[in-house]
């Protein structure tokens, strides 16, 4: 049966694949495993002979692919050829054409150079010729001249040479100049009718003080309204009481501060008073005459305070002279200073001086 109707066969095989697997493994052990076994070789037998032809078909696409490609191949490698030989003819020749214009202009520059030992040649000729036509007493006038016309031609060259260059550096400074002027003028310009432009356009109004200006109303107004938002939304970081206990601190240590200097000053003066008593004192002691000729006037010297008053009242003077040449914010903390050449100051000193005053110098 299934050999009467092959071509039905084939096209179940065709559409059903793994028809066989499916045969062995459901229908076998049931009383016709002969039948079975046949129809699985027919199927297998079907399917060989097919994958078979399939086998031979592709081989023979794959031969005439590869032909057709090897003879594109060839076809392209022909034009290739070709190509490259035209390229390298090319390259051939324009090498040759190199090498003879290389050698011609080998040849030129010789040709030149000969010419130049020829016509160098025959003026030296020249030359000793006419001096040898020349009288003895004419060589030397001759030479001279010659070297004048060989120096005025290089001056001549050089002058030229120079002028040229000059002639072109201050033509490019030239251009430079006008061309920097150029862009000058073309900045004003721009400025200008920016300017001009901007004059003529009408003035923008501002929305916040409207077109008649701000009216002594509208500004009570506007504070009134400043102040009531200040109230409402007051600064989370510090507030006003904090900031007057600061400034009212800053004001006391600024004042301490003060009050410290001034001390310092009055104990750095008060040291100073000392110290140019003690130097009076041995000046004068070393300056002072035996006791076996002290007059009272000698005396009188060691006990009178009109040296010490005198100089502590330049030293007085020159201390004031000094303050009024200082800077205005040098001289702001010294409003309270204490006078220290009045009477009360002496007694003062008098006291801490034990009563002797040394006159000076």
């Amino acid at each position: 049966m299934a050999s009467q109707l092959e071509r039905r066969l084939q096209l179940i095989l065709r559409s059903f694949r793994g028809l066989d697997s499916l045969l062995d493994k459901d229908w076998r052990g049931r009383g016709f495993d002969e039948d079975v076994d046949q129809l699985i070789a027919l199927i297998q037998s079907g399917e060989s002979t097919e994958c078979t032809e399939r086998v031979r078909a592709a081989c023979v696409i794959q031969a005439a692919w590869r032909s057709f490609q090897t003879r594109r191949r060839v076809k392209s490698l022909n034009r290739a050829v070709s190509t490259l030989q035209k390229r390298y003819r090319a390259r051939r020749r324009q090498q040759q054409q190199q090498k003879e214009a290389q050698h011609w202009e080998e040849e030129l520059k010789y040709q030149v150079c000969v010419r130049r030992q020829q016509a160098r040649r025959e003026f030296h000729q020249k030359q000793r010729q006419l001096l040898q036509l020349l009288p003895p007493d004419q060589v030397q006038s001759y030479l001279q001249e010659c070297e004048r016309r060989a120096a005025v031609l290089i001056q001549s060259v050089w002058r030229g040479f120079r002028e040229r260059r000059c002639y072109n550096s201050a033509h490019r400074h030239t251009l430079r100049c006008t061309r920097t002027e150029q862009q000058a003028a073309r900045t004003l310009q721009r400025a200008v009718r920016r300017f001009l432009q901007k004059r003529k356009a009408p003035p923008t109004p501002f929305f916040w003080i409207g077109q008649n200006g701000l009216t002594d109303t509208r500004r009570a107004e506007l504070k009134r309204h400043l102040e009531e938002y200040i109230a409402v939304h007051p600064s989370s970081r510090v507030c006003r009481q904090e900031c007057e206990l600061l400034h009212e601190e800053v004001q006391l240590l600024l004042l301490s501060e003060l009050q410290r200097g001034e001390q310092q000053r009055r104990e750095e003066q008060r040291r100073e008073a000392l110290l140019a008593h003690t130097h009076t004192q041995l000046e004068l002691l070393r300056d002072a005459p035996p006791l076996c000729v002290v007059t009272a006037t000698d005396a009188e010297s060691f006990l009178s305070p009109s040296g010490p008053v005198s100089a502590h009242a330049r030293d007085a003077h020159n201390a004031t002279l000094q303050a009024s040449r200082l800077p205005w914010w040098k001289t702001l903390g010294d409003t309270d200073v204490v006078d220290t050449s009045g009477p009360a100051h002496l007694q003062e000193l008098e006291v801490e001086l034990g009563g002797l005053y040394v006159g000076g110098s």
